[in-house]
Formats: structure tokens, C-alpha cells, sequence
């Protein structure tokens, strides 16, 4: 009977730590998400370009620079925290 409740209370501490970590993730990602929408505005701001492309061109065109964008700095990110990580290990 004790080892069936010392079980849950580890099984209940490793669950909290995961929903601990997946908003912490959670989090993470959507500010890499703001970051890359708010580049991704201004370069659309900035782009000087004089062909006028339909409105779904546009949009494709707005949503697949944000996750050009997002792809690139979550791999940046996650990689230098990855070896920062294990650089402190060391």
C-alpha cells in the first residue's frame, strides 16, 4: 500500500513538472512567434514593390515569410540554449 502511494506522489510530481515545462516551452515559442510577425509586418511595410500580386498571394506570401522566420530563430534559440546547457554540464 505504501509503495502504491509513494508511486502516485512521484507520478504526480513528474506530471506537474511537465505542465510546468510545456507553458515554459509554450511561452517560449509564442514569443519567437511575436518576434518573427512583428519583423515579418515591417518587412511587408518596408518592401517597395511595385507589381500589386492578389490578396491570397499576399497573405501566402505574409504567412510563409513568418514561418521562414519562425523556423529560423527556434532553431537559432533552441540550439545555442541546447549547448549552453551542456557547456554548464561540462
Amino acid at each position: 500500500m505504501e509503495k502504491d502511494d509513494e508511486m502516485k506522489s512521484k507520478l504526480t510530481v513528474i506530471a506537474l513538472k511537465a505542465v510546468k515545462h510545456n507553458k515554459i516551452i509554450k511561452r517560449k515559442l509564442l514569443n519567437i512567434l511575436s518576434i518573427s510577425s512583428i519583423i515579418t509586418i515591417l518587412g511587408v511595410i518596408a518592401d517597395r514593390d511595385s507589381t500589386k500580386p492578389n490578396m491570397l498571394m499576399r497573405f501566402v506570401e505574409f504567412f510563409v515569410i513568418i514561418g521562414i522566420i519562425f523556423s529560423i530563430i527556434s532553431i537559432i534559440y533552441f540550439t545555442s540554449t541546447f549547448i549552453h546547457k551542456n557547456i554548464q554540464r561540462a
